[in-house]
C-alpha cells in the first residue's frame, strides 16, 4: 500500500528545493502573526516573496527550456491584461507598488504552474491538508479552545474575518471530492478526502457564510451533472432533474435572503450605488482603488436625493462592492471585464477538450470561486488567488502553442525575467519594511507618545504616499497634536485613495479648529449623507451650529437627533440624545423651522 501511494504522488518539480519552496508558499498563506497594523499584511508579503523565490529557482533550473518557447492563448490574454492594467492605472494616476507586485507575481506563478502540473494528486493532497488544518483551527476558535486573531468574529481561522476562512475552505473543497472519486483504490486517501469534506462543510456552516454555502452546493451540483450516472439517464429525466435543481436554487436563495435580510438589502444598496458609478465611467473605470476612492461619494449622493430611503438604517462605510465582477468594472471598466470573460471562455474550451476528473476538479474550483465572487470578495485573499491559478494552470497544461519563440531568445528571456523577479523581491521587502515601521510607530502613538513619533511619520510619508489607511492615520495624529492645516493637507491626499465618513469627520474637525466653519459644515453634512444611520455627524453638526450662534439650525438639528431611531443602542448615543434634549428645552420658546438647512441633504421629520 505504501509503495502504491508513493508511486501515485510524484514530486512535480525537478528540484527538491523548489518543492520545499512550494510547500512554504502554501503554508505562508495561512500564517498571520501580529507584526503589522493589518493582520492581512503578513500573508500577502510572505506568499509573494515565497512565490517569487520559487519562480526564480524554476527559471534558473536546467530542465525548463519550455519556459519561453511555447506561448499559448491564455498567456497572451494575461499579457494583454497586464498591458491594459498598466495603461489604465497610469491614465488614472493610481499606479502603486502593491498592484505591480501582485499582478506580476500572479502571472509568474501561473506560468510556472502551467509548465509543471505533472501530478495533480500531489497538489490535491497539499491543498486538502492545509484546508483541514485551517478548518480545524476555525472550529476550535468557535468553541473557544484557541484564541481568535480577529476578536470581533466567533470564527475566522487565520484570516481577518469569516469571509477569508470560508473562501479558503470552499476553494479546496473540490480537491477533497477529487480524492474520494479518484483514489478509491487507495483507502487511506479516500478516508482523507472524506475527513476533508466533513471539516470543510462543518467550518463553513459554523462561519455562517452564505456565499460559501452557495459555492459548495454549486460545486456539488456540477459534479453530479457532469457524472457518468447523470449522463446515462434518459433525456426527459435529466430535464426534470435540471428543473428541480433550478427550483432548489431559487428556494435556497429565498431562504438565505430571509436568514439575513438586512445584510442582503444592504448589499442591494451597494449594488445600486455601484451601478451609478459604472454609468459615469463605463469604458475604463476609475483605476485601481477607484471603488474606495469614489463609492462613498455616490452613496452620499444617493441618500441626499432619497432622504426617506428605507436603506438608511443599513448604511455604513463600504470598501468593497461584495462582488468581484462589479469591482472589476469599477476599476477597469467594461474593457477589463471583457478580458476576464475571454479568459473564462478559454477555460470552458479547455475543459470541453479534456473532461478528465482532474480537469473537472479544476473547473469546479473556478466555478466555486466564481460563485463566491458574486456575493463577496474572495480574490482579496492570496490563498484563494493561488488556488484559482493552480486550477487554471491544470486546465491549460496541455494547451496548444499559439506560436513558438526561437531558441536564441531563451537566455535573454530568462535573464530579463530573473532581473524582474529580483526587482520585485526588493520592492516587496521595501514595502514590508515600511509597513513594519508604521506598526512600530503607531503603537507608541496609541500610548500617548504622539509627539515623539511624528518625525518618523514624516519620513514614512515620503515612502507611503499612496497608502490610504496610513495617510488617514497620519492625518489623525497631526489633528491630535493640533497641526490642523498639516492634517488637512494629508487628508486631502488620503481622499485620493480612501474617502469615507471617518475621513470627512476628521476634515470637519480640522476646519472647525481653524474657524473655517462653512467648510466644516460642508464636510459634516457630507459625512452624514455618507452614513445617515450614524449619530456622530449630526451631533457634531449641532455643536458646530451652536458655536456659530445659529439658533434655528442648532434647534432643528437637535430635534432631528432626538427623533432619530437608534439602530444599535449605546451609552454614547443616549448621552447625545440627552444633550440635544437640553438644547431643545433652551430653544423651546423660539420659532421652530420645518427645514433647517436647505439643499444640504438633511431632512427633519
Amino acid at each position: 500500500m505504501k509503495k502504491k501511494l508513493m508511486q501515485s504522488v510524484k514530486f512535480p518539480f525537478s528540484h527538491y528545493s523548489l518543492t520545499y519552496s512550494w510547500i512554504i508558499l502554501l503554508c505562508s498563506l495561512i500564517v498571520v502573526p501580529s507584526l503589522f497594523v493589518s493582520i492581512s499584511t503578513l500573508p500577502f508579503f510572505l506568499s509573494t516573496i515565497s512565490c517569487l523565490m520559487c519562480v526564480f529557482l524554476w527559471i534558473i533550473g536546467p530542465n525548463n527550456k519550455e519556459i519561453g518557447q511555447i506561448v499559448t492563448s491564455s498567456e497572451v490574454v494575461l499579457l494583454f491584461f497586464i498591458i491594459y492594467g498598466l495603461v489604465n492605472t497610469i491614465y488614472h494616476q493610481t499606479l502603486h507598488a502593491e498592484w505591480i507586485i501582485l499582478v506580476f507575481v500572479m502571472c509568474f506563478f501561473y506560468l510556472m504552474m502551467r509548465r509543471n502540473m505533472y501530478n495533480f494528486l500531489f497538489f490535491a493532497l497539499i491543498l486538502v491538508s492545509l484546508g483541514i488544518l485551517e478548518g480545524l483551527y476555525g472550529i476550535l476558535q468557535y468553541f473557544y479552545l484557541v484564541p481568535n486573531v480577529a476578536s470581533t468574529f466567533p470564527i475566522s481561522g487565520s484570516f481577518d474575518n469569516p469571509a477569508g476562512y470560508s473562501v479558503a475552505l470552499s476553494s479546496v473543497f473540490p480537491f477533497a471530492i477529487y480524492l474520494i472519486s479518484k483514489t478509491n483504490y487507495i483507502r487511506c486517501l479516500r478516508i482523507f478526502g472524506v475527513v476533508g469534506v466533513v471539516v470543510f462543510i462543518t467550518g463553513i456552516f459554523l462561519a455562517q457564510s452564505r456565499s460559501a454555502i452557495f459555492a459548495v452546493i454549486t460545486v456539488l451540483t456540477f459534479w453530479f451533472i457532469s457524472s457518468c450516472f447523470f449522463r446515462q439517464l434518459s433525456c426527459n429525466l435529466r430535464t426534470i432533474m435540471l428543473v428541480a435543481v433550478c427550483f432548489f436554487f431559487m428556494i435556497l436563495a429565498g431562504v438565505v435572503y430571509l436568514y439575513k435580510k438586512d445584510s442582503a438589502n444592504g448589499r442591494l444598496l451597494i449594488t445600486m450605488c455601484t451601478f451609478h458609478m459604472i454609468k459615469d465611467e463605463p469604458v475604463t473605470g476609475y483605476g485601481v482603488g477607484g471603488f474606495e476612492k469614489e463609492y462613498m461619494l455616490y452613496q452620499a449622493r444617493f441618500f441626499e436625493i432619497n432622504p426617506e430611503s428605507p436603506y438608511i438604517r443599513l448604511s455604513d462605510n463600504v470598501r468593497h462592492p461584495f462582488n468581484e465582477y462589479l469591482k472589476t468594472i469599477v476599476e477597469y471598466g467594461f474593457i477589463g471585464l471583457m478580458i476576464v470573460i475571454v479568459f473564462f471562455l478559454f477555460i470552458i474550451r479547455a475543459y470541453k477538450q479534456n473532461r478528465s476528473i482532474e480537469n473537472r476538479t479544476s473547473i469546479s474550483v473556478l466555478i466555486g470561486i466564481a460563485v463566491f465572487s458574486c456575493f463577496s470578495y474572495p480574490l482579496t485573499y492570496p490563498f484563494a488567488r493561488f488556488v484559482a491559478l493552480i486550477a487554471a494552470a491544470n486546465l491549460f497544461k496541455d494547451e496548444r502553442a499559439l506560436f513558438i519563440l526561437k531558441n536564441n531568445l531563451l537566455f535573454p528571456l530568462k535573464t530579463s525575467m530573473s532581473l524582474l523577479i529580483m526587482t520585485l523581491v526588493i520592492l516587496c521587502l521595501f514595502s514590508m519594511k515600511n509597513e513594519y515601521r508604521w506598526n512600530k510607530i503607531a503603537q507608541p502613538s496609541l500610548a500617548g507618545k504622539t509627539e515623539t513619533v511624528m518625525p518618523d511619520y514624516a519620513r514614512l510619508y515620503r515612502l507611503m504616499k499612496t497608502h490610504g489607511l496610513f495617510l488617514y492615520n497620519y492625518g489623525a495624529e497631526l489633528n491630535y497634536i493640533g497641526k490642523y492645516k498639516d492634517s488637512n493637507n494629508i487628508l486631502k491626499d488620503c481622499c485620493r485613495y480612501m474617502n469615507d465618513m471617518d475621513v470627512q469627520l476628521l476634515l470637519a474637525d480640522n476646519y472647525q479648529q481653524i474657524q473655517e466653519y462653512d467648510k466644516a459644515e460642508e464636510h459634516l453634512i457630507l459625512a452624514y449623507n455618507m452614513v445617515p444611520v450614524r449619530f456622530t455627524p449630526l451631533y457634531r453638526l449641532a455643536l458646530l451650529y451652536q458655536m456659530m450662534s445659529n439658533a434655528d439650525c442648532t434647534y432643528n438639528t437637535a430635534l432631528h437627533i432626538v427623533n432619530k431611531k437608534v439602530k444599535i443602542p449605546s451609552s454614547e448615543v443616549i448621552q447625545m440624545k440627552e444633550e440635544m434634549k437640553k438644547i431643545i428645552t433652551n430653544y423651546s420658546n423660539k420659532q421652530k423651522l420645518q427645514v433647517p438647512v436647505k439643499n444640504k441633504g438633511l431632512t427633519i421629520p
